[in-house]
């Protein structure tokens, strides 16, 4: 006899998949690589230990933190929790084997979305909710602020007090 593969559904790994994207901003190829020990618990809350990439280029020994929501982790620990394996990896394909990078976008894809699109969101959405643009930048993996424009168009409300904070950041690092 052969492993035991999954018995969930794929509407559950879809929707543990949509969460981490929706919740997170990760890119497709952190969340690719995210594996069951990955989601951890302290007295903050909820959060993931995601390797740090660098336009698709593993920084080696470095991770950051991401906070989640409890619904978020609800729902992935949810997902896991319906796995009768012992894969290491946090999100597999039906054939039990680690979700590929091109198996997430195909997920993705089936909802009108890609990993580009729904990082540009969350990214905009904590911007506009006002959370500094140094600290996004910092959540995202990236090196400066300057980043956080090309991920979003800014919209006319925003659009002023983005540029004065972007400002006040640039010049404070020179």
């Amino acid at each position: 006899l052969g492993p035991s593969f999954p018995t969930r559904r794929s509407s559950d790994l879809d929707e543990a998949l949509l969460n981490i994207f929706f919740g997170t901003g990760l890119r497709v190829g952190e969340v690719e690589d995210l594996k069951r020990t990955d989601l951890k618990e302290n007295d903050l809350g909820t959060y993931l230990d995601v390797n740090v990439y660098k336009k698709g280029y593993r920084y080696i020994n470095s991770t950051r933190r991401i906070p989640i929501k409890s619904d978020c982790a609800e729902c992935i620990d949810n997902y896991i929790k319906l796995r009768n394996d012992s894969n290491g990896a946090m999100f597999l394909s039906k054939s039990g084997q680690k979700l590929s990078i091109r198996g997430i976008q195909d997920i993705l894809k089936r909802y009108g979305v890609n990993g580009q699109l729904l990082r540009r969101n969350f990214i905009a959405s904590l911007i506009n909710k006002g959370v500094n643009a140094a600290e996004v930048a910092s959540l995202m993996g990236h090196k400066s602020a300057e980043i956080e424009l090309k991920y979003f168009d800014l919209n006319k409300d925003y659009e002023h007090s983005a540029f004065k904070t972007l400002s006040e950041l640039y010049n404070k690092a020179k």
